[in-house]
């Protein structure tokens, strides 16, 4: 039986219940004697927006998959297909993933605000999917190598936070402090975080789920950077354009803005092409997406090598690719949602003999594509 859709995520994957932030001991334990870097040698995370397997991985063969949605009359309603470029969207903010959860009942979609120019795009919120013919390279990707339908984004909101958690496994502001940016930030001119305006400000949760703390969008405490630099990974990342603003997650570290490691940070990310191509591929890469190529609705879910075809029904969530890098390099922990995360140690077979790659077609562009620009407001 296909149990009902999965809340849509503001950032990559899908949402999942965080508690308030108790970590920001950052422990740097002893290399491994058998480091899993001796097999992989380059980690790449690109980042995806607003999207869930639901969503856009319907019908992938041996993943659970859901064909129909709850409403707050508690009705069932079957999922229906909408174009990946379809021009709607539904509100990404902390009180409307409260609203969508109702409690656990998983039932107030209907109740939500969206963003729609067309007189039927709220009967159908966000009770869709994209047709697989529109996706068929990410089809692709998940029967060459490995998907995980239970792969959740961390926080209970946009992007913002979303970004900061996929660098630290935190959105916190400080070390030791209780409070995590649960909001995108209110920019008081231009879109940048530590060196934009002192008057632009994200609104704080607290562990009693008060947003009544605002915080200048520049915060500092230890992110995966320095546990990488600490043991001599060489790192990049690859930022969408020169912008700044909700998805740039280093440009929100105090310490990455404005020390030597600002380096690391280039623009667009297209430019990982040419590093590969050149034999400069860093260690550990991040790339984010320009927002037309960003799948944003107008992390793929999670896909790791050495498993072909396989999907992992294990729970994870963005510390687990944290977890996981941690483990690859040796790094020990940031002591965030890292701590409590797998390693997606199920996703990958060391001891089999590696496959030889197949090269999967990207495919044309969809149609009505539009232009290029920053990430939409209220993403």
């Amino acid at each position: 039986m296909q149990r009902p859709v999965r809340l849509v995520s503001a950032a990559a994957i899908a949402a999942l219940l965080v508690g308030c932030s108790g970590g920001g001991n950052a422990t740097l334990d002893p290399p491994p004697s058998h480091p899993i870097s001796a097999k992989i040698h380059h980690v790449i995370i690109i980042f995806q927006e607003n999207r869930t397997p639901d969503n856009l991985f319907h019908v992938l063969p041996g993943a659970d998959i859901a064909s129909f949605g709850i409403n707050s009359r508690g009705q069932r309603v079957p999922l229906v297909p909408i174009s990946l470029t379809a021009p709607y969207d539904t509100n990404h903010n902390h009180p409307t993933f409260l609203l969508a959860y109702r409690g656990g009942r998983m039932n107030g979609w209907d109740l939500e605000s969206t963003t729609c120019p067309t007189h039927n795009c709220s009967t159908v919120m966000p009770f869709g999917f994209v047709p697989p013919s529109e996706v068929k390279p990410y089809f692709a990707l998940a029967k060459q190598y490995t998907f995980g339908d239970r792969t959740f984004q961390t926080n209970q909101g946009p992007s913002f936070p979303a970004h900061q958690y996929i660098i630290a496994g935190t959105s916190t502001d400080a070390v030791g402090s209780v409070l995590l940016a649960a909001e995108n930030p209110q920019y008081a001119s231009n879109m940048l975080n530590c060196d934009g305006s002192p008057l632009s400000f994200v609104r704080m949760i607290d562990p009693l789920g008060s947003e009544q703390t605002q915080h200048r969008p520049c915060f500092d405490h230890p992110t995966l950077f320095d546990l990488l630099d600490a043991r001599g990974v060489s790192w990049r990342y690859y930022d969408a354009m020169t912008y700044g603003g909700l998805w740039s997650g280093p440009d929100a570290i105090q310490h990455i803005r404005f020390g030597s490691d600002w380096s690391n940070v280039t623009s667009p990310g297209s430019k990982i092409l040419t590093d590969i191509s050149n034999g400069q591929l860093s260690g550990v890469s991040w790339v984010i997406p320009t927002a037309r190529s960003s799948d944003h609705a107008l992390v793929t879910d999670g896909s790791g090598p050495d498993k072909r075809g396989y999907v992992s029904h294990v729970q994870h969530e963005f510390g687990s690719i944290i977890h996981f890098i941690e483990s690859t390099y040796g790094l020990g922990s940031l002591g965030y949602t890292d701590a409590r995360a797998d390693n997606l140690a199920d996703c990958f077979d060391f001891t089999q003999t590696p496959g030889a790659f197949t090269p999967i077609a990207a495919g044309p562009p969809p149609l009505n594509q539009p232009p290029e620009s920053a990430p939409p407001d209220g993403d």
